[in-house]
């Protein structure tokens, strides 16, 4: 899921490549992977069709290389996040499972120039009905969880405002 979410966040496509079997069949762990995929999808499909790259692709300390074959190596953290838009709302990818259950999104701090034109009206945790707490200040959006624990991939956080 983060190579998909890493590329999409970058306007770019994501062409999955299956092997079958000399019978056609399918490998099991290919199949494991595409139910997973495929949940993922279901829950938060709303943040990747249709999506657009928002001002700036993503945040963090990990660096992601251009280059074929390198994604298996890739380790992402908590405070690895990618956006994608659609219409007036911002989707926000936590690309690691957090450790903790405070997010700061420093890309919508309300001194970021990135944030200048947007008014947050409500933030939501995709997959999930519990409220999302959140404050703004000057050195980010900080975002507060209740409980993720049910979540194996990235987590995903709409922001919908009036202008972005």
């Amino acid at each position: 899921m983060h190579q998909l979410v890493d590329i999409v966040s970058k306007n770019g496509n994501l062409l999955l490549s299956i092997p079958m079997k000399g019978d056609g069949t399918i490998d099991s762990l290919e199949v494991k992977f595409l139910k997973g995929m495929s949940e993922w999808m279901k829950i938060n499909g709303e943040a990747i069709y249709g999506s657009r790259p928002w001002k700036v692709f993503g945040e963090g300390p990990t660096n992601v290389e251009s280059g074929m074959f390198n994604e298996n190596k890739i380790k992402f953290t908590y405070e690895d996040i990618r956006f994608t838009k659609v219409d007036n709302s911002i989707y926000i990818f936590i690309m690691g499972l957090p450790q903790k259950n405070h997010i700061i999104v420093n890309s919508l701090g309300a001194n970021s120039k990135l944030s200048d034109d947007i008014n947050i009206l409500n933030i939501s945790l995709l997959g999930s009905d519990e409220k999302v707490n959140w404050s703004q200040n000057a050195n980010g959006l900080n975002i507060e969880l209740s409980d993720f624990s049910n979540f194996k991939y990235a987590l995903v956080l709409k922001v919908e405002s009036i202008n972005n």
